[in-house]
């Protein structure tokens, strides 16, 4: 799997597809995006992270949706863009006992992207 780069205005984010390519990368599948600290953060970045999926819903035709991260601090949610419509999951605390959980969705999304994305 390739991590390619992904530029949008000044933010570097990553995608990762499917391809071995550096220059010409296959369809993204997920977006990792945003990351604040929690104190003195600024910016959004559930906005900052949708504006990333949006031009990769846009660049591979919104037939398959797209899903990203935002992490704040310990603090970790999860989105998922399909069509016009998307949704921010819980928080998931990466402190303690709350890891557990977090690995548990990076699990799930594991099984969604070899099941239904590739």
């Amino acid at each position: 799997m390739l991590y390619a780069l992904l530029c949008l205005q000044k933010n570097s984010n990553f995608v990762k597809t499917k391809s071995y390519a550096i220059r010409d990368p296959s369809k993204p599948f997920f977006c990792l995006h945003e990351y604040k600290r929690s104190v003195d953060n600024d910016g959004q970045p559930d906005a900052q992270a949708l504006a990333a999926m949006l031009v990769v819903q846009a660049d591979e035709g919104g037939t398959k949706p797209v899903y990203g991260l935002y992490i704040v601090g310990l603090i970790w949610n999860f989105i998922v863009l399909e069509g016009n419509e998307y949704c921010i999951s819980e928080n998931y605390d990466a402190s303690n006992s709350g890891i557990f959980e977090l690995f548990k969705m990076l699990k799930a999304l594991k099984h969604i992207i070899k099941t239904e994305l590739m």
